[in-house]
C-alpha cells in the first residue's frame, strides 16, 4: 500500500527523455565541431545525471538531509575540478 504524499516515479517517462537526451549527445557531437562539442555534450550529462539520480535513485522524494548529503561530493568536484583547470587547459591546446 502507498503512502499518500509519494506517488511511483514515471520510470517510463523517464527512460524515454533520457534515450532522447543521449541521441541528442550523440547529434551535436556529429554536427558541432570537435573543439566545441564537449561542454554541450558535458551539459547534456548532467542533466541526464540529475534524471537518474531523482527519479531512480529516489532523492526527489527524499528530506533535505539526504539530499544534502549527495550534493556534498558535486560541491568537492566543482571545487576541486576549478582548481586544477588552469593545469589542464595548457595542455589540450597540445
Amino acid at each position: 500500500m502507498q503512502k499518500q504524499g509519494h506517488r511511483h516515479p514515471p520510470y517510463v517517462g523517464i527512460y524515454f527523455i533520457l534515450l532522447v537526451l543521449t541521441a541528442a549527445s550523440i547529434l551535436v557531437s556529429f554536427v558541432v565541431h570537435r573543439e566545441a562539442a564537449p561542454p554541450f555534450v558535458f551539459t547534456l550529462s548532467t542533466v541526464k545525471a540529475a534524471l537518474i539520480a531523482l527519479f531512480y535513485m529516489h532523492l526527489k522524494y527524499e528530506g533535505r538531509y539526504v539530499i544534502a548529503l549527495a550534493l556534498i561530493p558535486l560541491i568537492v568536484f566543482a571545487v576541486v575540478l576549478f582548481a586544477l583547470m588552469p593545469d589542464i587547459i595548457p595542455y589540450q591546446k597540445m
